[in-house]
């Protein structure tokens, strides 16, 4: 059902307009079930009708990650079919959308392990990202690589003079890339976004960070928490997706993670909550700027 367009409320709004809104859409709620993340700003529900069909409704906290969600479901998940929700109804003013369920249950740390479920997940992530046309753009380069330079900046003292050449050079290496193949991505590939099932495998689902961007982001999760210590899993993983990175690929993989964990860094030692910072959150913090650097900087 198509939905009026309204500009989208600020906030998360309330589950009594979203069950509202489901109703007009899909008629009587019988019930419904908070099954939302723990931390997440989202909302997430089971809804059950009173013919006994059940349905997901997702409500975003904020406009982007609502979006995201609405344009990877009307378009890149599509070729998936049983391997991700199909998208029913949606409504722009309380950033909801109404979607399938889907059969399986949440991944867990024994699936999240396994070399087989990599490899499903491989097959699947490709036909994501080959779902629209590719586009061609220096910017993601040239952004990734600004990026980097303000966080060495913030954290120079503490990367010191190696680690501060080395990330730098890093930046230049990334400058050289020049114009990159964009695709559409998850945008947060990992083992929390997978469901399980007997009988229809693996499916994806939690689409809010989904963006277009080179195709090799989408394993960065998967590498920096899983693939380390577990090179099989990566195998796997690349042996379904059918496709070998390549140098450039692994430029922007050390790029992006060398960017995501100096932002984390920067954001505990310098930000708001710099003051109320655990030994232990910053121990794990710059544990992470070692491992993206690839040394030990202290």
């Amino acid at each position: 059902m198509a939905q009026v367009t309204q500009a989208p409320r600020k906030g998360l709004q309330s589950e009594a307009e979203v069950l509202d809104f489901a109703e007009r859409s899909v008629g009587l709620i019988e019930s419904h079930v908070n099954i939302s993340r723990p931390g997440s700003p989202h909302r997430v529900s089971k809804l059950r009708t009173r013919s006994g069909d059940d349905l997901i409704a997702k409500w975003c906290a904020d406009a982007p990650s609502y979006f995201k969600t609405f344009d990877a479901l009307s378009n890149y998940a599509k070729p998936l079919g049983t391997s991700a929700p199909r998208l029913i109804d949606h409504q722009d003013g309380l950033k909801a959308i109404l979607m399938t369920t889907l059969p399986g249950a949440p991944a867990d740390t024994l699936q999240a392990q396994d070399p087989v479920v990599h490899y499903r997940v491989g097959q699947i992530i490709r036909r994501f990202h080959e779902s629209a046309p590719a586009t061609r753009s220096r910017d993601v380069t040239t952004q990734l690589a600004s990026t980097l330079s303000r966080l060495i900046d913030q954290s120079e003292q503490d990367l010191g003079p190696v680690g501060t050449a080395e990330l730098r050079a890093l930046g230049m290496e990334l400058l050289d890339l020049g114009e990159l193949s964009l695709q559409p991505l998850h945008g947060h590939l990992s083992p929390e976004h997978w469901m399980i099932d007997a009988d229809y495998g693996v499916q994806l689902m939690s689409f809010s960070r989904s963006e277009y961007d080179p195709w090799i982001m989408d394993t960065a999760v998967l590498e920096r928490d899983y693939w380390g210590y577990s090179p099989e899993l990566k195998s796997a993983f690349f042996s379904g997706y059918d496709k070998t990175p390549t140098e450039q690929d692994g430029v922007l993989l050390r790029a992006k993670h060398a960017m995501d964990a100096l932002t984390a860094w920067v954001q505990l030692t310098t930000g708001p909550h710099a003051k109320k910072a655990s030994k232990k959150a910053r121990m794990i913090a710059w544990s992470r700027v070692e491992q993206a650097t690839g040394a030990t900087l202290f």
